[in-house]
């Protein structure tokens, strides 16, 4: 009996030392799994989010919310290398719409935390109504695939201009 308890203490252990990885030449036990995508250029530079994994926590470099009641959606993607990050809010979204919708904003929607303490933060130029457009949706795998664009500036006027968006994320 003792041997027998020692054996299910190890398992664990043995279970997570047997896990498949490309260099064993095992199979990609989630190869078919859904990956996010986000991506853009910002002042013409490409830019993704990306994030230092914690060995307990993980990360999350994008944070998806939508609340069908409210039509709220709203993307948070950081990039932890560059120390900047950008929020996409749009209310009233239509997530039937496949033409432009208008990104709304409550705070700021870019951050780089580069610059000075009063410039770090920028809001949306609110002049251009067409900022974000949806190009499909898939309510049965939830997944969301869209396209945005806008420009945004900081209380120190410096502008940002962040286009070629793309995004495929799962809500």
């Amino acid at each position: 009996m003792i041997k027998f308890n020692n054996f299910l203490h190890l398992l664990p252990f043995l279970l997570f030392l047997s896990c498949c990885t490309d260099d064993s030449g095992g199979t990609d036990p989630c190869k078919d799994c859904f990956k996010n995508e986000f991506k853009c250029k910002i002042n013409g530079v490409d830019w993704s989010p990306y994030c230092e994994p914690d060995p307990l926590f993980g990360c999350k470099s994008i944070i998806i919310e939508y609340y069908n009641v409210d039509k709220y959606l709203g993307i948070i993607a950081v990039n932890d290398n560059l120390n900047n990050g950008m929020h996409l809010a749009i209310r009233n979204v239509d997530l039937y719409n496949r033409s432009w919708q208008r990104l709304r904003y409550y705070n700021d929607i870019y951050s780089d935390h580069n610059k000075n303490s009063g410039c770090k933060l920028f809001e949306l130029d609110t002049f251009n109504t067409e900022n974000f457009k949806i190009l499909q949706l898939n309510e049965t795998e939830r997944i969301l695939d869209a396209e945005f664009k806008f420009k945004c500036y900081s209380n120190c006027l410096d502008t940002i201009q962040i286009n070629s968006g793309i995004l495929k994320i799962k809500y």
